[in-house]
C-alpha cells in the first residue's frame, strides 16, 4: 500500500472513530541485534581514564572509562551467531563507570568497588552490545588497571560473547601521579593502548 493509500485509510479510520496505531519511522527501523558467541580478543587504541574525587564521601573516588577500539584489522578470534554463521568484529566503543578509594594500607593502592563496562561492537552482521560487572580488587599504580582487578572477580557478562569471561588491561601514559587514588583532585590519566578479550581468545 502507497504512503497516500494509507494516509487516506488513516483519515477514514479516523472518521468512523476507529483506533489508529502510529509507527515513527525509526521505530519500524530500530531491530534487535543478535549476540554472537564464541571469543574475540581486541587491541584498545586510545581512550581516557578519570578518577574524580565524590563530594561528601572522603577518600571515594569516581571511575569513568572511555575507550576506542578501532585495530587496522579485524579482532582476534572465532565469534558466531547462535545458527553458526561467522562474524567479523573490526572494533567497539567502551564506556564503563564505578567506584575507588585509596587503599587503607598503602596510598600507592586503589580499592575498587563495583565497576560497569558496556562494549558496543563494530561488526558484520551487526550484534549485541555486552554488559559486564566488575566487583573489588586492588590496582597498584604504576602498574596497568586490569579488570578484573588483582583479588576482583567478574560478577556477571551479558549480550554478546556473555557467560563466556572476559577481562581488560590498559595501558595508560606514565605522567600521572604515583597514588591516582590518594588525590583530592580530579586526575585524568590517557590510555595509548591495551587489550579486551572475551571468551578464551587465541594469544597470538
Amino acid at each position: 500500500m502507497t504512503r497516500r493509500a494509507l494516509s487516506k485509510a488513516t483519515v477514514g479510520m479516523l472518521a468512523l472513530g476507529l483506533p489508529v496505531l502510529v509507527f515513527s519511522h525509526s521505530a519500524l527501523a530500530q531491530k534487535g541485534k543478535p549476540p554472537a558467541e564464541g571469543s574475540v580478543s581486541c587491541p584498545i587504541s586510545s581512550g581516557t581514564l578519570k578518577l574524580t574525587p565524590q563530594s561528601g564521601s572522603p577518600g571515594t573516588l569516581g571511575v569513568t572509562l572511555r575507550a576506542k577500539i578501532h585495530p587496522p584489522s579485524p579482532c582476534m578470534g572465532s565469534p558466531t551467531l547462535a545458527n553458526g554463521d561467522s562474524v567479523t568484529v573490526t572494533g567497539a566503543s567502551l564506556k564503563g563507570h564505578g567506584t575507588a578509594t585509596s587503599s587503607p594500607t598503602s596510598d600507592d593502592t586503589c580499592d575498587l568497588g563495583t565497576v560497569t563496562v558496556t562494549l558496543r561492537w563494530k561488526s558484520s552482521p551487526k550484534i549485541a552490545p555486552t554488559m559486564l560487572t566488575f566487583q573489588g580488587g586492588t590496582w597498584s599504580p604504576p602498574g596497568p588497571p586490569i579488570l578484573p582487578a588483582s583479588g576482583g572477580t567478574l560478577e556477571s557478562d551479558t549480550g554478546s560473547f556473555g557467560g563466556s569471561g572476559a577481562s581488560a588491561t590498559i595501558t595508560p601514559k606514565s605522567e600521572y601521579p604515583p597514588n591516582p587514588c590518594a588525590g583530592t583532585k580530579p586526575i585524568t590519566i590517557h590510555i595509548t593502548g591495551g587489550t579486551v578479550a572475551l571468551g578464551s581468545p587465541p594469544t597470538s
